[in-house]
């Protein structure tokens, strides 16, 4: 069985996307700006990020799980670690419709595989195509390279990017990229809206453009899911009465 394959049939969650997920969203964005943002935390994402906010308001962190859990179960589970931040992204190109201003495409999953990737969008009146879009490998395309793991090319090109390096043929080597997936979803930026999806969906950012101010989401991870059925299987289960 190819990694690829691998890849499809260990999905475990299916998307979802909730308007009105933060009771308070204006405070929740107010403390994120009040945070300290550095781009010195590797280059696994785009922008200004804080410090993860399991250590710095592990009380908000706890309450925002719980309820992005409660999108799929009924009941608490236990869970390994959440990885939570904002991340700030001001226009990576003065230029709107810059190929430049669109994200990479990848998934989060890695090893872990019960894990929830996801995003709230926290920019008022933010253009609504900053949003996510969620994709597949078109046929005949890989991910990973047998016996390399992932693709070392789209490694090199991706860190340049996520550090500010976007010389000419960057361009090119970020479009050929992309074009290896086709659309399945796509998530408009709308403030207080929640999105997420199995972390090893593949995803990207939109646009990083604005007209007004930088992007604003709160990011997290969960991983380690565990429950007797996770919501994809428990759905596949259910007969449709046929």
């Amino acid at each position: 069985m190819s990694r690829v394959s691998l890849h499809i049939r260990t999905k475990k969650f299916f998307s979802v996307c909730v308007d009105g997920f933060l009771n308070d969203p204006d405070r929740i964005r107010e403390y994120g700006l009040s945070l300290p943002m550095n781009n010195d935390q590797g280059t696994s994402m785009s922008g200004f990020r804080s410090d993860r906010l399991l250590g710095l308001n592990p009380t908000l962190t706890k309450s925002i799980t719980q309820k992005v859990l409660a999108c799929y179960f009924d009941s608490p589970v236990s869970y390994n670690r959440v990885h939570m931040l904002f991340n700030k992204v001001p226009n990576i190109s003065t230029q709107e419709d810059s190929y430049q201003n669109q994200g990479w495409t990848h998934h989060d999953g890695n090893a872990d595989y019960s894990k929830l990737a996801g995003v709230i969008y926290l920019t008022p009146n933010c253009r609504l195509d900053a949003g996510t879009s969620l994709f597949k490998l078109k046929k005949g395309e890989q991910y990973y390279k047998p016996g390399e793991g992932l693709n070392s090319e789209y490694e090199e090109i991706r860190n340049k990017y996520y550090r500010g390096d976007y010389p000419p043929e960057m361009e090119r080597k970020h479009r050929a990229w992309n074009n290896k997936f086709e659309e399945t979803a796509r998530f408009q930026n709308v403030y207080n809206r929640m999105v997420c999806y199995d972390g090893r969906e593949f995803h990207r950012a939109n646009n990083f453009f604005n007209d007004g101010e930088p992007r604003l989401t709160l990011v997290f991870f969960i991983s380690g899911i565990r429950c007797d059925t996770l919501p994809l299987r428990k759905l596949k289960l259910l007969n449709e009465g046929t």
